[in-house]
């Protein structure tokens, strides 16, 4: 299957960015060597053709928890603990969670830290392999995750196995990680670890001529490419960018994320060179306690869904092999406004980029998005919609509600960046 190549994750403001729990035990949270007590496969030594879904940029999984109720989640690198997040508290209760204490979580955006309740002990599960002892870390106020795309997040416990992400065929393998082995034709990258998510070096360039090598997380829970100005005097910005006219950018896992969205020239991984890479570049002041990560920026599926990868962990490695997407052009979306789903089946305005389509056809933060074309947005759904606002020139007619007021927009879609 084809995957659109699409960093919605600045337009469509539902990313994660970066879960991590606090406070860590330290920086470096690794753990070398085979696959950690705890995992079962159901029959020999792997469990492969696990499907997701890729949807607005994030890959999607079923999980089983507690051996009775099926969840999709999110899978994110990005979560650098062992166990799972789950974004309504009403889940737990209708677990039957029994829990030991709360504790605060970290991640981007400018709010206070959320708080989760923890329940220890409780299995997960995915087709083929079961994972025991893991820890529930329930927030404790769904509101302001209403409009994520999941209920849940599971991370760094899928990697204690060797996992291998098929992007064009949206298939996870998951193998017995003491006796892993890449497939023929990938090129390994050494991966380090910030507060158990990977860490690779890659060199990048703003502007075509000057080479700046730049260490990156490697978060499947983000979307896009994001650089950090503030990280490092030598990242500059591209001479084109776009913003909102708050200035939204994402919607981290604490709140906003504030900053502006641009091209860069090119980012090497190893060998391989993706170009004119669609980047964004967060405030420092709305990263939040993700600052304590201190990396350069963040590689998401943007890039990564261009490739085979197979992360394995154990051995402090990163496997890629170029697939038959690699050399599609990055995109974003070209509507000028910033969205996210809601559980109702419209979508909200988050933002508008002034002098964009959006911004002439009078579209403002808040207003909800009922149809297009007719079609109403809950039948068409978010990830067709996405796939839809990358196209240049679309003449589309917009079924807008304000308030109590409902109309009727045209909006011509263009290149912004």
């Amino acid at each position: 299957m084809r995957i659109p190549h699409s960093a919605l994750g600045s337009i469509v403001a539902i990313c994660a960015v970066s879960v991590f729990a606090r406070p860590c035990t330290g920086q470096d949270t690794r753990r070398v060597g085979g696959t950690p007590p705890g995992i079962h496969f159901h029959a020999g030594r792997s469990a492969r053709n696990i499907p997701f879904r890729l949807e607005l940029g994030h890959l999607v999984l079923p999980v089983r928890v507690a051996d009775s109720m099926l969840i999709d989640m999110t899978l994110d690198t990005g979560l650098g603990v062992n166990g799972a997040v789950l974004l309504d508290p009403a889940i737990g209760e209708s677990l039957g969670l029994h829990y030991s204490g709360q504790v605060p979580l970290g991640g981007g955006g400018t709010s206070s830290p959320v708080k989760a309740h923890v329940a220890p002990d409780i299995v997960l599960s995915l087709p083929g392999v079961t994972f025991a002892g893991q820890t529930l870390l329930v927030v404790t106020d769904t509101q302001p995750y209403r409009n994520f795309p999941t209920r849940g997040i599971i991370g760094k416990t899928v990697f204690g196995c060797a996992v291998e992400i098929d992007y064009e065929d949206s298939l996870l393998h998951l193998y017995d990680a003491s006796s892993y082995r890449p497939p023929d034709g990938c090129t390994s990258l050494r991966s380090e670890f910030s507060y158990g998510i990977p860490v690779v070096e890659a060199t990048i360039s703003t502007d075509g001529a000057t080479d700046v090598p730049v260490r990156l997380l490697v978060d499947t829970g983000a979307v896009q490419l994001l650089l950090f100005t503030w990280a490092r005097p030598g990242i500059g910005v591209p001479s084109a960018l776009i913003t909102g006219r708050a200035r939204t950018l994402a919607r981290g896992f604490n709140g906003t994320v504030l900053g502006s969205t641009g091209r860069i020239e090119r980012i090497d991984l190893g060998p391989y060179t993706l170009r004119q890479v669609v980047t964004s570049f967060p405030d420092s002041a709305a990263w939040g306690s993700a600052l304590v990560l201190g990396q350069d920026g963040m590689l998401g599926n943007d890039g990564l869904c261009r490739f085979f990868v197979a992360f394995d962990y154990a051995h402090e490695r990163i496997h890629l092999r170029p697939n038959a997407s690699f050399d599609e052009p990055f995109e974003t979306d070209m509507s000028g406004m910033l969205w996210e789903p809601t559980p109702e089946g419209s979508v909200e305005v988050v933002d508008v980029i002034p002098n964009s389509p959006a911004a002439e056809s009078g579209l403002e933060a808040g207003d909800l998005i009922l149809a297009v074309d007719g079609r109403q947005v809950r039948e068409l759904g978010a990830t067709a919609l996405g796939k839809l606002l990358l196209r240049e020139g679309l003449q589309l007619r917009l079924t807008v509600e304000r308030g109590t007021d409902r109309s009727e927009r045209n909006l011509v879609t263009r290149r912004l960046i």
